[in-house]
């Protein structure tokens, strides 16, 4: 709602006349304020979702899951951590100077419009002790002139005869009413002197408001351009800050594991979106295949192995020649192709793939075109297709999908104790709850 300049020239005019009403301006944010609001790593319980506004390499459900904590944030998650405090406190101050502004523009005018009424009254109150001056001068120079304030009043009172007294009568009367006038202009002179004097009063505490707001102004518009400048600034500097955060986070091991990095996290998460999307009837979580690759391959950090950033194993994960003893017996099928051996296949991947399983499950997990059972999301999502099938939300389902990934009842137990175990340390939302979360990650 708009108000009219006259309400605003009036609430100026309360505020000179009780000065207790006329509250300073509100202080802008402090950085103090914005790190009780975004203080992300004080809650150790709160999940890194915040800190990545705009996720490219890990699915914002891993992040969602993922704790703000010590081990996981490390120099780069706190940094992104002050950059967005920085960036709030830039926000926030933007914010209030805009605000301040508009209203300081407003009291601002409101104050020289109310100048301009108290200048105008000055200008009367002058020019009515100018015309008092000019009427008590008159006066005296009549007064003087006539003699009326020289009357001899004896005289007058002991002249013989009745006209001489009429006239005597008619003299005292004159003389009375010069005075009584002489006196009351006067009063007027000093009344018009005291009118002055408080218009001029009026008008210095209307020059001060004014030049008041003038300067509040100024500070406000000050506060909004280095609000504005800090913005331009930090921006750029906080979305660097996330992605160098993003990119070292995949390398980090989740708390309370010793081998499970977050790109195997996010592998199997992703694999598991994707399973459900390509057979619907798939109902496989990402810890059942968790638990899959902790037992095959320690999560891909399987001797002098590891994951790096894309998920690729740093080294071949080869498992023992399938010679009969006191394994299988599959001579190689594959020419030496995956897995260097041409005379005896092996087990191959973090997700321990054998040639002739991989030719029938392969899959491009990441989306980059290619299908490598070396890397995690292709390995994972391979995985998932040769698990799949109903039943696999309950034990005594997974159990039978895992004795066809692997004739063994005892590494089948691993699999599901492990799978319980990162069950319970990360908590996803539910599909619904995650709109736009189940895109593969490129």
């Amino acid at each position: 709602m708009k108000h009219g300049a006259a309400t605003v020239a009036a609430s100026v005019v309360l505020a000179i006349a009780a000065p207790a009403m006329a509250a300073g301006p509100p202080e802008p944010p402090s950085q103090e304020a914005a790190v009780a609001v975004r203080a992300v790593g004080d809650a150790p319980h709160e999940s890194l979702a915040g800190l990545i506004s705009d996720p490219i390499d890990i699915h914002p459900a891993v992040l969602a899951a993922l704790p703000a904590s010590p081990e996981l944030l490390g120099g780069a998650g706190e940094l992104v951590q002050s950059l967005q405090l920085d960036l709030e406190d830039a926000i926030q101050r933007q914010r209030w100077a805009q605000a301040e502004s508009a209203l300081r523009t407003q009291t601002l005018v409101a104050a020289t419009a109310h100048r301009e009424t108290v200048q105008k009254q000055l200008d009367t109150a002058i020019s009515r002790r100018r015309r008092a001056e000019s009427d008590l001068g008159t006066f005296g120079v009549e007064a003087f002139v006539s003699g009326s304030d020289q009357t001899d009043l004896e005289a007058l009172l002991g002249a013989a005869g009745h006209n001489q007294i009429d006239a005597a009568t008619a003299s005292i009367r004159t003389t009375t009413l010069f005075q009584s006038a002489g006196a009351e202009l006067g009063s007027e002179l000093r009344r018009r002197e005291a009118d002055e004097s408080t218009s001029r009063r009026e008008l210095a505490a209307a020059d001060d408001l004014r030049d008041r707001e003038s300067k509040l102004l100024e500070e406000a518009d000050a506060i909004f351009a280095t609000a504005s400048a800090d913005l331009l600034r930090l921006q750029p500097a906080l979305n660097r800050a996330e992605r160098d955060f993003e990119w070292q986070l995949l390398l980090r091991i989740v708390p309370g594991t010793d081998d499970l990095t977050v790109v195997a996290v996010n592998a199997y998460v992703t694999a598991a979106e994707r399973a459900k999307d390509l057979w619907p009837q798939c109902r496989i979580s990402w810890n059942q295949l968790a638990g899959v690759g902790r037992v095959e391959s320690f999560n891909g950090q399987f001797g002098n192995s590891s994951l790096d950033r894309r998920g690729n194993t740093t080294s071949p994960i080869l498992g023992p020649q399938l010679n009969g003893d006191p394994w299988l017996a599959i001579t190689d099928t594959d020419g030496g192709k995956l897995d260097g051996d041409t005379e005896w296949d092996r087990a191959v991947g973090p997700m321990q793939f054998i040639p002739t399983s991989w030719e029938l499950f392969r899959a491009d997990g990441n989306g980059d075109g290619h299908r490598d059972p070396h890397n995690m999301y292709d390995a994972t999502l391979a995985a998932a297709d040769h698990l799949c099938g109903s039943g696999l939300d309950s034990e005594a389902g997974f159990r039978s999908a895992l004795l066809r990934y692997n004739r063994s009842t005892a590494y089948g137990s691993d699999v599901i104790r492990f799978s319980d175990l990162y069950g319970s340390l990360l908590i996803f939302a539910p599909a619904d709850e995650s709109a736009g979360q189940n895109q593969p990650v490129d």
